[in-house]
Formats: structure tokens, C-alpha cells, sequence
């Protein structure tokens, strides 16, 4: 990538870098331009001011590069201090290209502009475009971003690149790869809500309908939704955040296990729909909605408030409030033959029997365990990167009442300890599921909990780094993977805990932590070491047994 070696020749010395996976190509290219020195931080936050001191102290500018999402967020507090400080600061923030920009696509925000005044210039960037010479593009950039942010006052430029995959293909080449043909999206008709209720009908009556639950915050969206799919004889693939997966609704109709079925082809053989019918974002799985955006099944897409439909693959949009829509639809709506439930139901059935007994200790056992050793009304906050995924794959259906929360809207791994603490404030029992990476970005968090009372159960999963990028094509560059993605950070997670005036446990054996699971009391950490190599042979061997 030409963009940092127009800097390095400029006179930029220093990179400060935090992991990520849409920063792939800004993370290698600096690792592989000669003569430009990295540092990598586990928190953008810390990162930024990292890079404002190195940069007060030399007198010249210092380049920082975060991933996408709220991830770039965190280095505002820095941009401002750059600002009014005048520190030469070059912010290189990673993004989504443009047609993936609002529509829901996973940890995408509006990045264009995200510093406002504290910047003193921005650049949106499109993907780099082979046929438009990227290397001249490049340096026009980078001499432009060197020169205004020392020129007097100094202080902040920002560059927002996006990037399309392959990231980690794009990292190695010098230049840009031609991007893929962007297909015609045909998102069908889009019809107010009483229009198209009787259309609907005729559109689902009689027909395999799977219906697809994505995250929702309506308490009275998961019952309404039930009581469609008993009405379809349809089954409903429910996202962990649907409010579907646990409740005091019955559950016969919800499966959990969309993911893993998706992953093995399924979809498109004894369990293929006739037709889709979606109700809100789309879905943690990305299998499933890699599905859906492939798929030429009919796809109805039923939402309010926003047009978070990624897929771009809907037939039939309408833009209608879910809970209040699927209730008016029961009447109007014939079922499909038995037989069609009774698949899925088997499928599902089988894919639970499949996975067998999970070993101790594992990524996968905790999210299992914790399905039975939660307590009944408590909240479960889940964090981002992979203990959401494992609670989508492991954590079942519950025939009893529990909330899960989590933040993904934007997917950071930022402020989830505090999130989890603010869900705890409503006296309920509450547990948060978190790994090591997103535990270290709010450690702090913990004074506040015991400052404020309150009482919280932390499931503690370090792997001693990123564990999620193991899954990812990254893992297959070998030479920059642990420093750049993984980043093991050696830290002592128990002393830190304890430190903040947590209570620390570490069982031994899963009836060990299920014990801890029902006796929450005041701020307890249960502490798990597992291995990040190990954790994806074995998500790999149990998707093999599905």
C-alpha cells in the first residue's frame, strides 16, 4: 500500500496501531514499509494519547490506525487535546466501502467527519481503484495530510479509508486489487404497513415459510412473534439478542441453532424455504446472512425505523413497527404442512445431540454451562467478538425467563464491563460474558461497581489475545499475525480484578462453575484460561460433527 510509504518518505517515523480486522491493509503495509517503527496498543483510547505524547515530545507528527467502528471513536479525547495543544497527529481510521455504509453491515458507523472542529482536515477515502493509478492518488494524500497537520497552528488530520475484501490479499499487493462487479440491487416494492398486510398473507399462506428473528429490544416482540409462527407451522431462526432464545413464551417453535445449519448447507437442501420472512437487523450469524444475501429464495423484510438490511436481498420492504405488524398478520395467514416443522425440528434436535459432551475447560462449555446455571430473571450481557458468537451457537433455547443484552449495533468491544454494570443497576441478577482483550479496555470499571453497590457475576474468558481472528483468512499470514491481530498481552487478569475489588474464582470443573453461576453475590470475576489455537480446532470439529 503506497499511502505509507508516501508518509514514511515525508519524514513519519512512528505508527501506533491497535488490532483489528478492517485495518488489515494499513497494519501490514506499515509493518512492511522499512524504516517506519510500530507500536501495537490494545486500547484506541490508549493508543491516541500514546501517540500525542510521542508526538508533543518530537515535535513531528505521529500516525495512529484504528480498525472500523466505535474503535475510532475512542481517539476523540486525544484529537481534541491534539487540537487545542497543536500536536501534529495523522489518524488512519479503516472503513467499510461505500455500499456497505447504512445498511447494517457489523461494526460500521458514520466515520466521515467523526472528529469534527478537533480535526483540521478530513478525508473520506473510496477503496483504492486500480484504474486510477493508486500510487499517484496516495502520495497527492499523504502530501496533503503531512503538510496541514504541521502547518501553524498544528494539530489532527484524519484520512477515513475504506477498504473491501479481501483485506489481508490487499495488504500483500502493492496496489489495490480490481474491486468485484457490484451486482444491481433490486430491493423490490416498498409498501406502507396496511397495504401490504392482505399481500403478505397470500405471499406466506401455505408455504415453507422460515421465519428469521434479528436483535430486538421490544419485550413484546418475541410472544407476537411466536404466535405467528404457530399460525405458519414455520420455524423461526432466532439471533441471541431477539429476545426469542429465552422468555416465558413458548419455545417450540425457535431454533437455535440457525448458525451451525446454515454453516453446513442445509439451507439449501431439506430445509430450504419457499419463502423468508424477516423481522428486524440482521442477524449475529454471519453464515445466516451471508445466506440470505445469496439465496434467490423470496425474502420479505419487516422493520421500523431504520434501513439496517446489509443483505440488500429483500423482495419486499416494509417499513412497519414488527410486534404490532406479526399480530395482525396471525389471522390473515394460512400454515404450512406439518412436515415442514417437523424438519427443522429434527434438525435442530440433531445438531444439540451432535455437539455431545463439550470438553472442560472450553469457550464453548462456558456459553453451554451458562445456559444451565444462570438463575432464572437474571440478565446476561454478552460482549462482542466471540462470546456472542458462542452464545449463538451454544448457549441453546430456554424454556425460562432471561434477557440478553449486548452492544451490536456499532460491534465495539469498548465500555462493556460499564454497559453490563448500567443493565445491573435495575437490581436484577446479572452476568456478563467477556473475554481479555474487551475485559482490559474498561478494567476500570470495576471501582465503579463497588462504589455504587452493585452486584455483578463476570465470566471471564482470556485467551491471551484476540481469539477471534484465529477464525479469519489473517490467520493464514503467519508473519504478522500474533503481533499485529492476536496480540497476546501477558497481563495478569486475576491481580488486576482483585485490585479493582473484585472477588476472583477459577473452577476447576464445570459443576465448579455452574456453583458459582447460582450464587451471584457482589462483584465476582470467575476467572477461565483457555487456548486460542485449541478453541478453534474444536469450533471447527464440533461444526464437523453438525
Amino acid at each position: 500500500m503506497p499511502l505509507l510509504g508516501a508518509l514514511r518518505d515525508l519524514g513519519l517515523a512512528h505508527v501506533a496501531l491497535s488490532p483489528g480486522s478492517r485495518n488489515t491493509p494499513l497494519a501490514i503495509a506499515a509493518a512492511e514499509t522499512a524504516g517506519l517503527e510500530i507500536s501495537v496498543h490494545l486500547d484506541e483510547r490508549s493508543a491516541a494519547f500514546f501517540a500525542l505524547g510521542m508526538a508533543r515530545a518530537t515535535q513531528r507528527p505521529v500516525a495512529l490506525i484504528s480498525t472500523s467502528g466505535t474503535a475510532a471513536t475512542e481517539y476523540s479525547p486525544a484529537a481534541t487535546e491534539a487540537r487545542l495543544s497543536h500536536i501534529p497527529l495523522v489518524i488512519l481510521t479503516a472503513d467499510r466501502p461505500q455500499e456497505l455504509r447504512d445498511t447494517g453491515a457489523p461494526q460500521t458507523i458514520d466515520q466521515a467527519g467523526l472528529y469534527g472542529t478537533s480535526a483540521k482536515w478530513t478525508h473520506d477515502a473510496a477503496p483504492p481503484d486500480p484504474a486510477a493509478d493508486p500510487a499517484r492518488y496516495a502520495v497527492r494524500l499523504a502530501t496533503q495530510a503531512w503538510t496541514i497537520a504541521q502547518e501553524s497552528p498544528a494539530g489532527p488530520v484524519h484520512l477515513n479509508l475504506a477498504f473491501r475484501d479481501p483485506l489481508a490479499q490487499q495488504a500483500s499487493d502493492e496496489t489495490a486489487p480490481p474491486p468485484p462487479a457490484t451486482p444491481t440491487v433490486h430491493l423490490g416494492t416498498l409498501i406502507a404497513a396496511d397495504g401490504a398486510l392482505l399481500a403478505i398473507a397470500r405471499q406466506v399462506s401455505s408455504k415453507k415459510v422460515l421465519m428469521v428473528a434479528g436483535p430486538s429490544s421490544d419485550p413484546e416482540t418475541p410472544a407476537a412473534l411466536v404466535e405467528l409462527a404457530e399460525a405458519l407451522g414455520a420455524p423461526i431462526l432466532a439471533d441471541p439478542l431477539s429476545g426469542l432464545r429465552a422468555g416465558h413464551h413458548p419455545v417450540e417453535q425457535v431454533v437455535g441453532m440457525g448458525d451451525a445449519l446454515a454453516r453446513s448447507g442445509r439451507l439449501d437442501a431439506d430445509l430450504r424455504p419457499d419463502v423468508v420472512l424477516r423481522f428486524g437487523p440482521i442477524p449475529t450469524s454471519k453464515a445466516l446472512w451471508t445466506w440470505l444475501a445469496a439465496t434467490d429464495v423470496a425474502q420479505i423484510w419487516i422493520d421500523a425505523g431504520s434501513w439496517r438490511e446489509a443483505t440488500s436481498s429483500a423482495s419486499v420492504i416494509v417499513r412497519a413497527e414488527t410486534t404490532d405488524t406479526a399480530r395482525r398478520l396471525v389471522d390473515l395467514v394460512e400454515p404450512a404442512a406439518p412436515q415442514w416443522r417437523t424438519v427443522w425440528a429434527e434438525a435442530e434436535s440433531g445438531a444439540l445431540e451432535a455437539l455431545g459432551t463439550l470438553p472442560w475447560p472450553s469457550e464453548p462449555a462456558v456459553a453451554a454451562a451458562m445456559a444451565d446455571g444462570i438463575v432464572d430473571g437474571s440478565s446476561l450481557v454478552v460482549s462482542s467478538s466471540m462470546p456472542i458468537r458462542d452464545v449463538d451457537l451454544f448457549f441453546g433455547v430456554q424454556d425460562r425467563p432471561i434477557r440478553v443484552f449486548a452492544n451490536r449495533a456499532a460491534n465495539g468491544i469498548d465500555g462493556v464491563i460499564s454497559t453490563a454494570l448500567g443493565v445491573a443497576a435495575d437490581g436484577r441478577p446479572t452476568y456478563l460474558l467477556i473475554g481479555d482483550v474487551a475485559f482490559l479496555h474498561d478494567a476500570t470499571a470495576l471501582v465503579s461497581a463497588r462504589r455504587l453497590g452493585l452486584s455483578i457475576t463476570i465470566v471471564l474468558i482470556d485467551n491471551n489475545g484476540g481469539g477471534i481472528f484465529h477464525f479469519l483468512p489473517q490467520a493464514d499470514y503467519p508473519e504478522h499475525f500474533e503481533h499485529l491481530l492476536a496480540t497476546p498481552h501477558g497481563a495478569d487478569l486475576v491481580s488486576l480484578a482483585e485490585g479493582m475489588g473484585a472477588t476472583v474464582v477459577q473452577p476447576a470443573t464445570v459443576e465448579d462453575f455452574i456453583g458459582h453461576l447460582t450464587t451471584p453475590n457482589g462483584v465476582k470475576v470467575i476467572y477461565i484460561k483457555t487456548d486460542r489455537t485449541k478453541n478453534v480446532a474444536l469450533h471447527r470439529e464440533l461444526l464437523d460433527r453438525i
